[in-house]
């Protein structure tokens, strides 16, 4: 239910990491979101339903990654609201939604981390959704070589 309010409330854009099973459990406040114009990223180690927006997929089988890690989900809001946590069906299962800006870019660096890696090894260019997703952070890239043209 906060996934999908998170969703809903979004003014412009939602990205996520998100696994399949809860990809196609959100598909419709997705596709709803696209509908209205919303701009919506998901990454994700597995497949992912049609028309839920951008993808960037490498497509491994659930099963195959239940193995090794337990499912979660990571939503941004607008760049300034988070959703993070676990996604399994327990009692136990917590997520955190939260507005305080230090957890939100905790959240973007995952994101980003997981997205630029994606990119390198699929050989695809990902910098539009990187810098859509760290338009509010420090412009490292210039603080790092000054020397450098700004993007």
């Amino acid at each position: 239910e906060q996934a999908r309010a998170l969703i809903e409330g979004c003014k412009t854009s939602v990205y996520g990491s998100v696994w399949g099973r809860e990809a196609e459990r959100l598909s419709s406040t997705f596709r709803k979101a696209v509908e209205s114009e919303k701009e919506i990223v998901l990454f994700s180690f597995n497949p992912l339903p049609a028309d839920t927006g951008r993808h960037y997929s490498y497509g491994i089988p659930e099963h195959q990654l239940e193995k090794y890690w337990a499912h979660k989900v990571i939503l941004i809001a607008d760049n300034t609201r988070a959703l993070v946590g676990g996604a399994e069906e327990t009692e136990d299962n917590r997520v955190v939604v939260t507005e305080e800006m230090a957890l939100v870019e905790m959240a973007i660096s995952n994101l980003v981390l997981d997205i630029t890696l994606y990119g390198q090894r699929k050989n695809i260019d990902t910098s539009d959704v990187v810098s859509n997703l760290t338009v509010n952070m420090a412009p490292l890239d210039e603080l790092v070589d000054p020397e450098s043209p700004t993007s």
